[in-house]
């Protein structure tokens, strides 16, 4: 945690390239928005040693080192705790390690992406917003968002919605714990996510489906609400109808995603909150 605490505020800081999207490779070629996004994520770092940004590549992969580190080394979730416990597997520091590590692959991508369309800006006139890595890590804490009428009716709406009545359920885990896992899952996710669904994967389809807006947020909500299929949510339908939302607030925004990275953090926030607070 102190190692993730250190980059991340280097890079809010500014103490690592000042161009961060810079093209150095002398060779103004067109570059993958999709191939070398999709590398970088899984193996973050990959686009930005590719075009010389070292310093920012060494972030993501030392965060991704960093995940991977605490994945592995925290226990196992064991199955009759999810449902003895009601705070398996959210608590768990094996799901901290997974975001850390899925934000610093999703940054990567990011970041990837929007140095590649530098090659080919004529392609993507519609990003009339384009966020810097330091505006995405600090937009949960851009409160001057609260005050946007897209905005605070949600935030408003789960907040009824996390202090309705509900079965309690025993803990497994401290309270100091539940709290960490609460705040962190929650800003990593909402860094995390919003960079590569509506930062990257949305822009692409749109620019591949000739700027439809319909079809492109409807395949990047359907990606995302795939994306949380699980055994406990077979049917993820709330995530397809948020990922909608996120996607049309970026949209309203320019394309810009840090709208939708303020409320995507405060709303994880309060549902994380009511199920392990």
């Amino acid at each position: 945690f102190v190692l993730i605490s250190f980059v991340y505020s280097a890079l809010l800081f500014g103490k690592f390239d000042r161009k961060e999207f810079h093209i150095s490779n002398s060779q103004m070629h067109e570059r993958s928005i999709f191939w070398s996004p999709l590398t970088s994520y899984f193996f973050p770092g990959f686009g930005q040693y590719l075009e010389g940004q070292i310093s920012y590549g060494l972030a993501y992969s030392s965060g991704a080192i960093t995940g991977v580190g605490i994945y592995y080394a925290s226990e196992e979730i064991k199955q009759e705790n999810l449902v003895k416990y009601g705070d398996e597997p959210y608590a768990s520091y094996k799901l901290l390690g997974f975001k850390i590590k899925d934000a610093s692959g999703s940054l990567s991508a990011y970041h990837d992406f929007h140095t590649a369309i530098r090659s080919r800006e004529n392609d993507f006139r519609f990003i009339k917003k384009e966020d810097s890595i330091a505006e995405i890590l600090w937009a949960p804490f851009d409160y001057r968002h609260i005050l946007d009428s897209r905005i605070w009716p949600v935030l408003l709406s789960g907040t009824v919605l996390a202090f309705l009545p509900r079965t309690v359920k025993k803990y497994s885990r401290s309270l100091p714990n539940r709290i960490t896992s609460t705040v962190g899952v929650s800003y990593l996710a909402g860094v995390g996510e919003e960079a590569l669904f509506r930062g990257w994967i949305m822009p692409v389809i749109h620019y591949k489906v000739n700027e439809s807006f319909l079809l492109s947020n409807s395949l990047q909500s359907l990606l995302f609400g795939a994306a949380h299929y699980s055994g406990s949510n077979p049917v993820p339908w709330r995530q397809v109808l948020m990922g909608a939302y996120f996607g049309w607030l970026t949209k309203e925004n320019n394309f810009s995603i840090l709208p939708s990275t303020f409320l995507h953090h405060w709303w994880d926030v309060l549902a994380l909150g009511a199920m392990l607070l």
